[in-house]
């Protein structure tokens, strides 16, 4: 699962974490014309093995736009009852 962590973004946190995992084959893209550079992401598709021992990291397509989370980063945050955060379910390999 990937989330994307609206509220913290550019706001809190400057994640660093570039990760190649975004499976463009089986994302729906759209590219800026006469382009292979992605203008926007309409539905993600993630290779998780990528995403192992990772919580927060950001995808070089979109690197100035979004942070996204883990579900294991989702999950702590639910745990420890953390609040202000806004998590929107992008892709789910189940």
């Amino acid at each position: 699962m990937s989330i994307d962590v609206e509220d913290f973004n550019m706001k809190v946190l400057n994640i660093s974490n570039i990760i190649g995992c975004l499976d463009e084959k089986k994302s729906e893209c759209l590219y800026f014309k006469n382009s292979h550079k992605v203008m926007q992401i309409k539905k993600y598709s993630f290779d998780t093995n990528l995403l192992d021992n990772i919580a927060l990291f950001k995808i070089p397509q979109l690197v100035r736009s979004y942070i996204f989370a883990t579900d294991a980063f989702r999950e702590r945050v639910l745990e420890e009852k953390l609040t202000g955060l806004k998590f929107t379910l992008l892709y789910s390999d189940e």
